[in-house]
């Protein structure tokens, strides 16, 4: 089985993803479903996501995600580990991720009709609620680099120091 540099398994990273993504659908769609409950009852006459209100997701919308959850933890196993495409910028490839993103809910969007076609403001505010996960996200991912990079460097710093010594 092929291992990445930490020994990672390729199924065990795939299966790891997919938790994520998996756990993060159902987490995101169960708090858009409260609150369109709440403050948004004929949406369930519009989306197949929240046919059954506040009662819950159908199971068909529970296979939805978790096959569109599999499909974005290969992407991102594609994209964003250090298997593949070492050599190309990270944002370059975070970039990617979310055009497969996008590409992906898109289409499971129109075959499963989260969204109607022709509804206009739901398929522009999925995007732009996507844009600013999107955003947050890649502000907390460059953050921690940033941090990670400060943190290597002091310890080689204490390294060379040490070694200078000696």
């Amino acid at each position: 089985m092929y291992k990445d540099e930490n020994g990672t398994p390729l199924f065990v990273e795939l299966l790891r993803g997919f938790a994520i993504f998996f756990t993060l659908a159902v987490f995101i769609m169960s708090t858009a479903g409260i609150l369109i409950a709440r403050y948004a009852p004929h949406a369930r006459e519009i989306s197949t996501i929240f046919a059954l209100g506040s009662a819950g997701f159908p199971y068909s919308t529970i296979y939805q995600l978790a096959g569109c959850s599999l499909i974005l933890a290969g992407f991102n196993v594609l994209l964003l580990s250090d298997r593949f495409f070492t050599k190309m910028r990270f944002l370059l490839r975070y970039f990617l991720f979310f055009l497969a993103y996008l590409f992906t809910a898109s289409i499971f969007s129109i075959i499963f009709k989260w969204f109607p076609l022709k509804n206009i403001p739901a398929w522009v505010g999925c995007v732009l609620s996507s844009n600013i996960c999107f955003l947050f996200a890649s502000g907390i991912t460059l953050l921690k680099f940033k941090l990670q990079d400060k943190k290597y460097n002091r310890l080689l710093k204490k390294y060379k120091a040490r070694h200078k010594e000696q």
